[in-house]
């Protein structure tokens, strides 16, 4: 049973191997899929309801997961859902229900999968920081003599 509606849990990300709240460097909110297969796929496709996608825009994004599970093995999958492209999916297929996203396999090497995740809650945060800016209407664009 899920412990809250859209999200399974999120990844804390720390600067330190301590693990210190005073080292905690990011969270990221993590919605997680599983599927047995018959055989393992190269690439993972997953259809996401829009109503969801609404919910992890509010949040700031989400970082959705995919594992693949044959009897005691799996492989794992993700798609990094930032507030600009869940905004131009929710524009551009409103008349739709789901839309289907490819996933990439995590990568075995733990460091840079953690350097994606730190990008990955920096690119979120600057996408919610110009929304702020843009719906306040404190955007301007001064075009000199050309």
């Amino acid at each position: 049973m899920d412990k809250e509606p859209e999200w399974d849990g999120f990844i804390l990300i720390y600067n330190s191997k301590d693990q210190k709240n005073s080292h905690m460097d990011c969270r990221i909110n993590v919605q997680v899929k599983g599927k047995v297969v018959k055989h393992f796929l190269e690439k993972e496709k997953y259809s996401i309801k829009l109503t969801s996608l609404k919910n992890y825009l509010k949040e700031g994004g989400c970082l959705f997961f995919v594992v693949e599970e044959i009897e005691n093995d799996t492989r794992i999958f993700y798609v990094k859902l930032t507030p600009s492209k869940i905004r131009n999916i929710l524009k551009y297929k409103a008349n739709q229900t789901t839309n289907s996203f490819k996933h990439c396999r995590v990568t075995p090497d733990i460091n840079n999968f953690i350097d994606e995740m730190r990008i990955f809650h920096s690119d979120c945060n600057k996408q919610i920081s110009y929304e702020a800016v843009l719906s306040k209407g404190a955007f301007t664009i001064k075009i000199g003599n050309v």
